[in-house]
Formats: C-alpha cells, structure tokens, sequence
C-alpha cells in the first residue's frame, strides 16, 4: 500500500502537467471567434476604401462580403476657336466594387492571427479623362494579419491579388475587353465584433 500513494501522486502531477499543456496549446488554437458572431470591418488602401460584414460560421472561418471604391477628380480645361482656355470644371469618375469570399484565421500568439481570403468581386469604374466606363467581374486573394485588443476590437494589415475581366465602353467609339492581373495593395483594417 506505502507504494500505490506515490504513484497515485505522480499519476496526478503528471495528469496536472498534460493538462496545463493541453490547456496552454488550446488558448494558441483559440481566436476568440465564434459561430454565429458577426463584425463590421473599415478598411483604408492606396487605392481605395471599404466597408464589410463578417459573419463567422466557425471560431476560424467567416463568410465576407465588402462594398468600396474611390472618387476621382479630373480639372478639365479646354482651348476653344478663339485660343483662350475655358475652364470646364472638374469631372468626376471612380470605382465601385463588391467582393464576397470565405476568410480563413490562425492564430500564432495570444491576441494575433494571420488571415487569408478567397473569393469573387464585381466592379464599375468610370474615367473622366476619356469619359470611359469600365465593367467586370474576377477572383481576389488575401493574405494578412490582426492584432485584437479585446473581444470586440481588432487592427491588421492585408494585402492580395486579383484577376479581372474587364469591359471597356467608350461614350464615342464602341468597346474593349480586357484580362488584367495584379496587386490590391496594401489595406490597414479595423473590426469590430458583436
């Protein structure tokens, strides 16, 4: 009997000391998330803003969806018969895009996850300096990561690629079409859960 205490107590450190383990490697799984949850998410690029929805449908997966663009400016003046410069004003033109796509979490450390994103977008772009429209649709990917804060708020950094298919039309001279691969460029975001 004096030998079966000793086990018993190393059996229950060693239960203890798995347990503390599992534990410590259950919270770097974990990213705070849960099924059913959903988050606003602003984010601000080089080229263009947005404004998006996620709802989670695991702690490590979220259905996406964003709608941005940006506006652009154009001073147009224009010499007529006379030689002298009439100032037409500015035209307005820009982008408009909407993305849906699955988003992925892993988290690394306490508080930060990496991030990627697959999906499909539809855009309208119309340019004022040749009055042409563009129309299209394509595929994206993105990678970045988050820091969160708390349960409720997060800041990170993306980046991805895309390929379009483009629509050119011209007010005068007819259409185009074009494949066009490339860069999102940098994007800071900031979530906030609910």
């Amino acid at each position: 009997m004096s030998h079966v205490r000793p086990l018993a107590a190393l059996a229950l450190a060693a239960a203890a000391v798995l347990s503390a383990r599992t534990a410590s490697a259950q919270a770097m799984t974990e990213t705070g998330f849960h099924a059913g949850q959903n988050a606003i998410e602003a984010e601000i690029g080089s080229g263009s803003s947005a404004l998006g929805l996620l709802h989670f449908m695991s702690p490590t997966g979220a259905l996406a969806f964003r709608v941005g663009g940006h506006l652009d400016g154009l001073s147009v003046t224009v010499d007529n018969s006379n030689y002298v410069a009439e100032d037409e004003g500015t035209k307005y033109g820009g982008q408009l895009f909407v993305g849906l796509g699955l988003r992925h979490y892993r988290p690394i450390a306490h508080s930060v996850s990496v991030l990627h994103e697959f999906g499909v977008t539809a855009n309208y772009s119309h340019l004022p300096r040749d009055d042409s429209r563009y129309y299209g649709g394509g595929i994206y990917g993105d990678l970045g990561g988050q820091y969160a804060f708390s349960s409720n708020l997060s800041v990170g950094v993306t980046t991805g690629i895309a390929a379009t298919y483009l629509r050119e039309k011209y007010s005068d001279i007819g259409h185009a079409n074009y494949t066009a691969v490339g860069t999102d460029g940098t994007r800071a975001t900031v979530s906030f859960y609910f």
